[in-house]
């Protein structure tokens, strides 16, 4: 698990970016969250055909970790996240979208397969 604050968002990478709401400011997040997702690409705004949305995500901290095998295992590994890294941490869930990268040879069906997931992290108050 790393804890970044600059990401290589790079043109050669694929993004799916979910954007949760204020439900996640409530630390309510759970399977049943309801949340957007989208496909992206990185490309210059300039560049950008003007039917697609532009998304430009904000900047901060983010948990970033990797998600080896099928798609199907990211709800074991976010749950595991959750449990074992986010409550035990000094962070909690911040109301950014997430997003993962994968490049050109992803497969969500391969055990091959090499995502990189982004979670929106922000230090816990401290209460004295």
């Amino acid at each position: 698990m790393a804890i970044s604050a600059h990401q290589d968002l790079s043109p050669n990478k694929f993004y799916s970016i979910s954007r949760y709401g204020k439900e996640i400011a409530k630390e309510s997040f759970s399977v049943d969250t309801n949340f957007e997702k989208c496909a992206a690409i990185s490309e210059s705004l300039s560049n950008c055909p003007s039917s697609f949305e532009k998304i430009i995500l904000d900047g901060g901290l983010y948990a970033v970790f990797p998600l080896h095998g099928k798609a199907t295992n990211f709800q074991n590994v976010m749950q595991d996240f959750m449990i074992n890294w986010l409550a035990k941490s000094a962070y909690r869930l911040d109301v950014r979208a997430h997003f993962e990268t994968f490049d050109d040879s992803y497969d969500p069906f391969s055990e091959d397969s090499v995502e990189l997931i982004h979670i929106p992290i922000i230090q816990k108050e401290v209460v004295m």
